[in-house]
């Protein structure tokens, strides 16, 4: 929204149905500092949006959600030759494969992980560990996840509130309970701790013993579940690291020079960290790759070109 309103554009916001205040109070306060109607908020479904651009009333779309609304948004946007940027799903994984500082590194993971109960298309949901690492990692990051207090996002002392609503609940349950059922391990969590009418929480959950072909290997459950993953070889971990239908980011934990490198070339990913959790940086260009996004990154300069027009002009002095 700012870098459209930044270069001269009027936006029309079409926010979630479940959690719109937020939006509708962005726009109150532009009111303050923009003209009328310069940013608006409709509150229709994908449906009905995808069919306002397909009257080619707007001169670009930027969206962000899943990746079946996402390819009804870019058929609609195609129709009428408007620019489309999409911002879709994610799988991310992130290669533990040494360290001199392995409770730093397990702590990074897991603020990656379960910030916003996982409901973060950036978040971790995979941990690619070399087998020599295995045993210990999952012992810490089973003791940070039991350690972990749930309770309403406001409170200070909650370190992971609930899920969005009763759906989203409904499904990372029933994901989950389809993960241990294919043979993955919780070690920690797997469970509500209570009914849905006391709230939507969800313990956070560690699954070990999974395969990489599976849903908890594959699928963006999009809640507080991270799938543990051991492996021998590099090789592997960067076959598994690039093995699911998305690309968005991607970290690796490593001291070595020569897996740098080759992880920075590999990673089928559009946002890749080296040490570092996958939380992403408001001054780098944020996109991915693959069913995770398609079209012009968001921010830095490729935002430039997407929300203006570039235009050749001759001058005869």
């Amino acid at each position: 929204i700012c870098p459209a309103l930044a270069f001269g554009n009027s936006v029309v916001m079409k926010p979630s149905q479940f959690p719109p205040a937020a939006n509708f109070l962005l726009a109150e306060i532009s009111t303050e500092f923009f003209p009328d109607h310069l940013l608006q908020v409709a509150m229709v479904s994908g449906r009905a949006a995808s069919e306002v651009v397909s009257r080619g009333e707007v001169h670009g779309v930027s969206f962000t959600g899943s990746v079946p609304t996402g390819k009804l948004v870019y058929a609609a946007a195609a129709e009428n030759l408007i620019p489309a940027q999409l911002e879709l799903g994610g799988k991310n994984g992130a290669i533990l494969n040494d360290t001199d500082d392995l409770e730093g590194a397990v702590t990074q993971i897991i603020g990656a992980a379960f910030m916003t109960s996982g409901q973060r298309c950036t978040a971790i949901s995979r941990v690619l560990v070399h087998r020599d690492l295995a045993a210990e990692t999952k012992d810490i990051l089973t003791a940070s996840a039991n350690a972990m207090r749930l309770g309403p996002g406001l409170e200070a002392d909650s370190d992971l509130g609930p899920l969005c609503n009763l759906p989203h609940w409904t499904d990372v349950c029933a994901t989950t309970e389809r993960a241990i059922s294919e043979g993955a391990n919780a070690l920690a969590g797997g469970f509500a701790p209570n009914r849905p009418d006391d709230g939507y929480y969800y313990r956070p959950t560690i699954l070990g013993d999974v395969q990489h072909e599976s849903i908890a290997g594959q699928d963006e459950i999009f809640g507080p579940v991270l799938s543990v993953l051991e492996y021998d070889t590099f090789d592997h971990a960067i076959e598994m690291l690039n093995g699911t239908q998305f690309g968005l980011t991607s970290a690796l934990f490593s001291n070595r020079n020569d897996l740098i490198q080759r992880f920075l070339a590999e990673s089928q990913n559009g946002m890749i960290h080296v040490n570092h959790g996958t939380v992403p940086d408001n001054n780098m260009p944020f996109g991915g790759i693959k069913k995770s996004g398609v079209g012009a990154y968001s921010v830095g300069p490729t935002a430039v070109n997407f929300y203006t027009s570039e235009h050749s002009a001759y001058v005869a002095c």
